[in-house]
């Protein structure tokens, strides 16, 4: 029998006594894709090649971190 994963867990143990405390797994995942846009020059200049005009720089990578984490996610779930 499978058993299905939680979708958005958090991404370290937390403490019984402090339940909703912590970083969930889709803010670790987007932590972990933004540090690779922002330390790749080629991967951030096609992340802001592809942002719509106007979008400052910020918005365009953490738009895409986040989509990433999505995906991540998501494919956790198969």
């Amino acid at each position: 029998m499978s058993k299905l994963k939680p979708s958005n867990p958090y991404a370290f143990p937390c403490e019984k006594d402090e339940p909703g405390k912590g970083m969930t797994l889709r803010d670790y995942f987007a932590a972990k894709a933004m540090q690779a846009v922002l330390s790749n020059q080629t991967f951030l200049e096609i992340v802001l090649h592809e942002s719509e005009l106007g979008t400052l720089a910020s918005d365009a990578v953490s738009r895409t971190a986040f989509v990433m984490a999505d995906t991540m996610l998501k494919q956790r779930q198969e």
